[in-house]
């Protein structure tokens, strides 16, 4: 498979082996376009600074288990935390990151874990997440709007 390597990383930490919800391709068909972004993204970040992966996909159960939010972008596939090797280019990856204008940028409720840095494409997909019923309308409207937190 192209990129199997990759995405071995973005696989689901709790053993399910998957890097998407079961279906959602019916409900998101462009899922795989849209991690293939949210990769180029980070490879783009990797190429300037040194980073690695903490979270990719998470189940429902895994998502649980951490403690993340019910209806994270990470538990439809579309959504990486990555870590930062020096802490000194923090500030410059987040306004890179901001400047690109693709992804949401979380890096403000990681100010306990300051080399922390989450990325999601959950604005592509929240209105077919809340036409099908999946998301709260508040959710969805997190999703449209917030760009960065």
């Amino acid at each position: 498979k192209e990129g199997s390597m990759k995405f071995s990383k973005f696989v689901c930490k709790c053993g399910c082996g998957r890097i998407a919800p079961p279906d959602i391709e019916q409900l998101i068909p462009e899922l795989n376009q849209l991690q293939r972004i949210l990769w180029g993204v980070y490879d783009l970040v990797r190429g300037s600074w040194e980073a690695y992966i903490t979270s990719g996909y998470r189940c429902e159960k895994r998502n649980a288990i951490i403690g993340g939010a019910k209806f994270s972008p990470h538990i439809w596939g579309i959504a990486m935390d990555f870590a930062l090797m020096n802490l000194s280019h923090r500030e410059e990856v987040v306004e890179y990151l901001k400047s690109l204008g693709i992804v949401r940028v979380g890096h403000k409720k990681y100010e306990g874990i300051p080399n922390h840095i989450h990325i999601d494409l959950a604005h592509k997909i929240a209105d077919a997440l809340y036409e099908a019923k999946k998301i709260p309308v508040e959710v969805w409207r997190a999703y449209k709007e917030a760009k960065e937190w």
